[in-house]
């Protein structure tokens, strides 16, 4: 018998924060700086408490600034800041049980990242010269930026991943697959899975701020960046996967091989050229309408931690291979640690080679590889807005807007939140496992999967929104705004890797209504705040923002693999669409915690191809939200004051769902599995000198 339920837990957080402030002027300059030390532990209950585990974050921060006035139209200000982050996830816990993932099962046992020490140094350089001419504001400026990546992941790679079909297969010790270990694919002994990589990046601009009429206004300027071209430290390997000569796509694959080089790309990210225009204009001259546009050029930069971490486990460096219990010689080897602290002991299968092919793989063993386009280029979006504002009574405004961008040139596969590295498997090809008796052939043999990241998605973004403010009375103010909007790209991972455009549609984050109000009021206090009554009722405020918002769109979709009635298309892929008849559901709540789909909306499609259902076209639950703060001020002396303040999130408990199960072979497949915070009480103090 099998039987889901959902495990809900308060997690707790646990931080401190120091900060020293040092405020120095002099004649003609001026320089002041912060240094924070912030440290965090974080964790909580597991469904099963042998695998509690708790995180462990420290952050130091440096800011320093300094201004110095050469005359009354000339200042220059200059910063500079450094940033250190470290963390470690899954610091603690009993790592002797691996990772084990069961198709269909939404638990799994095992801890997960076992210690993964990650550390990050960041220096900011920035100067900025302003001068006054005439009418026009000029700010000259540079910015300068070198960062680094150590992933120091040890522990996290000797600790197996075990995926099984099912709980039987699970019962019988007899897993689909493993991997998670790292190895010297030159000698076929264990490997420490590190890299560190660094990068430098640096850009200049100009702006002017040209007030042409008093009711004019025009502000235009020019960025010039250079993204830097990623390399690696402390003996770090960086292989990259190429593709090959051929006339087609799947013919390149098929030729491709592993380079080892100096950089991720064959040349910096450089002479990128942003220009931006902005207009303000008062058409009446006396203050009631303002008429506001703009456009503006923005280039993305892909990070140091988007360029690298696809790149981890490549050979000649230390690999992650992946044993199968079908096909191959080196069979998985399920078994628990023998100590339960890292590293915890397990068994390590043999490679079946240490031989590198002449496409750069490992004879006999296709190892999960990454590549990304080593002429890859800066992503684009073209930014355009305008907006007209009237003030309809003395302390009311309304103002009406657009708001829209395109963006071209986007790294396929880069649009999933939270994603360190990006692009899609492109080691496949549609009936695969049919042809060849269940067993994966490849484009090219020489290695498993390839997440390759290259340029092609698009995304487009328009808006209308609408807006009012003001106050009331003396001692209250408000504002209120609404969004129309749309958001499309074709950005995600889906079932394929060619011909993406098919699955333009709704963005992953599309949330096509946003009503949002903020309130705040002064409390009048009593006997003009003089006395006992006067000073317990002087002082006090209260403050409330709202949000109404559409739920997120999501798709529906199978991780099963062929063997286990998924992996439609038979590519060796566990991400496929099924049929679907319809894209209706159910919007209620009880629909949501019961099943927002109907009996046979989604079926198998013809084995051997892909599903017909288009993406994001169901809706996670909306979300609505009050949050309201009580503060009361008080002077205690004429340099002293104290506040007391109450804040409420969420104050009236709304069980906001979130996280429909979409994955066809689960249990809970259909239902809402978790919820936003529920109502949270904060008290606070603070004396001000």
């Amino acid at each position: 018998m099998i039987d889901n339920g959902v495990f809900n837990s308060a997690n707790f957080r646990n931080g401190t924060q120091w900060n020293t402030r040092i405020d120095k002027y002099f004649s003609k300059d001026r320089i002041y700086g912060n240094l924070f030390r912030i440290t965090l532990k974080t964790g909580g209950p597991s469904v099963r408490p042998a695998f509690d585990t708790s995180n462990k974050y420290v952050t130091d921060s440096l800011q320093v600034n300094e201004t110095h006035t050469f005359s009354s139209t000339l200042l220059n200000e200059a910063a500079f800041g450094y940033n250190k982050v470290e963390g470690i996830n899954e610091a603690t816990g009993n790592f002797i049980v691996p990772n084990i993932s069961v198709t269909g099962q939404g638990v799994g046992f095992g801890i997960g990242f076992a210690q993964g020490d990650f550390i990050q140094h960041n220096y900011h350089w920035r100067d900025v010269l302003n001068k006054v001419a005439g009418t026009h504001s000029i700010r000259f400026g540079y910015e300068g930026r070198r960062g680094d990546d150590l992933a120091l992941f040890a522990p996290v790679y000797n600790q197996p991943n075990f995926s099984f079909d099912n709980l039987l297969a699970l019962a019988q010790d007899s897993p689909h697959s493993e991997s998670g270990l790292a190895y010297n694919p030159l000698t076929g002994q264990p490997a420490k899975g590190q890299y560190e990589y660094a990068v430098a990046i640096h850009g200049l601009f100009v702006e002017d701020t040209w007030k042409i009429r008093n009711r004019l206004t025009l502000t235009y300027g020019l960025r010039w960046d250079d993204f830097g071209n990623p390399y690696p430290l402390s003996g770090t390997t960086l292989a990259n996967f190429h593709l090959g000569p051929g006339q087609s796509l799947n013919q390149q694959i098929a030729n491709g091989f592993m380079l080892q080089q100096n950089n991720v790309f064959n040349h910096a990210l450089t002479n990128v050229f942003s220009p931006r225009a902005g207009v303000s204009w008062d058409p009446t001259g006396s203050g009631n309408w303002v008429v506001r546009g703009g456009f503006g050029v923005y280039h993305d930069w892909p990070t140091l931690g988007n360029d690298e971490n696809g790149l981890k486990g490549n050979p000649p460096g230390w690999i992650v291979p992946t044993f199968y219990s079908t096909g191959g010689t080196a069979l998985p080897v399920f078994a628990l640690g023998t100590t339960a602290s890292t590293p915890a002991g397990f068994p390590y299968p043999a490679l079946p080679s240490t031989t590198m092919d002449s496409h750069g793989g490992l004879t006999g063993s296709q190892i999960s590889v990454g590549g990304i386009n080593p002429n890859l280029s800066s992503p684009v979006t073209y930014n355009y807005t305008a907006t007209l504002e009237r003030k309809l009574a003395k302390d009311f405004v309304a103002s009406v807007g657009y708001s829209g961008s395109r963006s071209d040139n986007l790294i396929e596969g880069g649009g999933q939140e939270t994603a360190t590295s990006y692009g899609t498997d492109i080691n496949r090809f549609a009936g695969d496992l049919i042809q060849h008796n269940g067993t994966l052939t490849r484009l090219n043999p020489s290695f498993g999967a390839i997440t390759d990241a290259q340029n092609g998605a698009i995304g487009r973004y328009n808006a209308l929104i609408a807006a009012t403010r003001g106050r009331f009375g003396r001692h209250g103010y408000f504002s209120a705004s609404y969004t129309r909007s749309s958001s499309k790209d074709d950005s995600q991972i889906y079932p394929t890797f060619t011909n993406i455009q098919q699955y333009y549609g709704p963005s992953y984050w599309d949330a096509p209504n946003r009503l949002s109000v903020a309130l705040s009021y002064d409390l009048p206090g009593m006997n003009s705040g003089k006395g006992l009554l006067g000073r317990l009722t002087d002082g006090w405020s209260i403050s409330d923002v709202t949000i109404l918002q559409s739920g997120t769109p999501f798709v529906v979709y199978t991780n099963a693999s062929f063997q286990g009635g998924g992996d439609y298309n038979a590519d060796g892929y566990n991400y496929d669409f099924p049929n679907v008849t319809n894209y209706s559901q159910a919007t209620s709540r009880q629909g949501y915690l019961s099943n927002i789909f109907s009996s046979g909306q989604f079926t198998p499609p013809t084995l051997g191809t892909e599903g017909n259902e288009a993406p994001y076209r169901f809706r996670e639950p909306g979300y609505a939200n009050t949050d309201i703060s009580v503060a009361k001020n008080t002077k205690i002396v004429e340099s002293v004051g104290f506040q007391l303040r109450f804040d409420f999130f969420n104050a009236f408990n709304r069980p906001n769902l979130n996280s429909v199960d979409r994955n066809l072979p689960d249990g809970s497949f259909g239902k809402a599995t978790g919820q936003y915070n529920p109502r949270w009480i904060q008290l606070g103090a603070k004396i001000s000198f």
